[in-house]
């Protein structure tokens, strides 16, 4: 971590969700790349994925498409596992894969991720680049804490620090309340796909 770097420590009344107290103090405009926030005494965690958290990533997206479409079978998803902890290997190292993880005292509640995607650009994103939020996802007895606002809003803030102008994503029934919450807007093109 470079000196412009800071962990946080934010101190909040979970029913006011008032801030009591922040330590250290940071300027304006760091960076910051771990916070924790202490919500009566619960404390929430936050920090950006390395190559060694790599494991933990491949099991959470796992469970995530296991509980969206069911179990496939130990083949397939060992498959799946292989393919996974390959491609964070490299989307980590060239930062194509932004990843930001959550603990509740000390034991992992959840993740999401960012694929950066290039493609030509429009009027409205002439870069081109996208970024495309997935791997959403909190374990069921940590849900309703606001563990996924806390991971899009530092998916968000990473990826305009990047200099990337538009997120997009597909989202569950479960999840869609929060996007919407958090300025995402339903886009009135519909999503075709063929699996070759």
């Amino acid at each position: 971590m470079n000196r412009h770097c800071h962990k946080v420590r934010i101190y909040c009344n979970f029913e006011t969700f008032n801030c009591l107290r922040i330590s250290p103090w940071v300027p304006a405009y760091s960076r910051v790349s771990e916070c924790s926030i202490f919500f009566d005494m619960e404390e929430i965690r936050y920090y950006r994925a390395s190559e060694e958290h790599i494991p933990l990533m491949t099991e959470m997206r796992i469970d995530f498409i296991t509980e969206y479409a069911g179990s496939q079978g130990p083949k397939v998803a060992g498959k799946l596992k292989q393919e996974l902890e390959k491609y964070f290997k490299t989307a980590l190292k060239d930062n194509t894969y932004i990843c930001w993880i959550s603990e509740i005292n000390g034991k992992v509640a959840g993740t999401g991720g960012i694929a950066i995607r290039v493609q030509p650009g429009n009027f409205k994103n002439p870069s081109g680049r996208v970024g495309y939020i997935m791997s959403m996802y909190t374990i069921p007895s940590y849900r309703r804490k606001g563990i996924s606002t806390g991971i899009l809003k530092r998916l968000s803030e990473t990826a305009a620090g990047m200099g990337i102008t538009l997120l997009e994503l597909n989202a569950t029934h479960e999840g869609e309340p929060v996007y919407v919450k958090n300025g995402l807007m339903l886009h009135k093109e519909p999503t075709y796909r063929k699996f070759i």
